[in-house]
């Protein structure tokens, strides 16, 4: 792949597309995206399914992935695995998130927190595989 520094295109161009998180949320995404002027060089999904979606779209389209299009989801189902070419993803650990939000839900009924909500960033993991490289 190549960054966008080589290809002189310019990092700050996506777009935001809004469905359901499913296959065919992914599928209307990708088709939505592809149906425009611009080509993006990447598509990031809101999940796994959707990004599985994006990818049987591209391929209908004739499109090479990730040669012409790279796709990452998030979440890293046991499908991304199984998939060709297996998915790139990011992995987060729910059960750190579980326990962060009973800490907090303790917090506040203890009334140790009050008001709005706080940031939290949480670990996660980014797995390369297929969808972004060309092994």
């Amino acid at each position: 792949m190549k960054s966008n520094r080589e290809e002189k295109t310019d990092a700050q161009t996506y777009s935001v597309i809004d469905d359901e998180f499913s296959e065919m949320g992914g599928i209307r995404a990708a088709e939505s995206i592809l149906g425009g002027d611009f080509r993006p060089t990447a598509i990031f999904a809101a999940n796994d399914l959707m990004a599985i979606g994006v990818m049987q779209s591209l391929r209908e389209r004739g499109i090479r992935i990730p040669e012409d299009i790279a796709v990452v989801g998030f979440d890293d189902i046991s499908a991304a695995k199984l998939v060709t070419p297996t998915l790139t993803t990011v992995a987060q650990f729910q059960w750190k998130m579980g326990e962060r939000a009973a800490q907090t839900l303790m917090d506040r009924l203890r009334g140790e927190k009050t008001g709005t909500g706080t940031a939290v960033e949480m670990p996660f993991d980014l797995i390369v595989r297929g969808s972004t490289s060309n092994e």
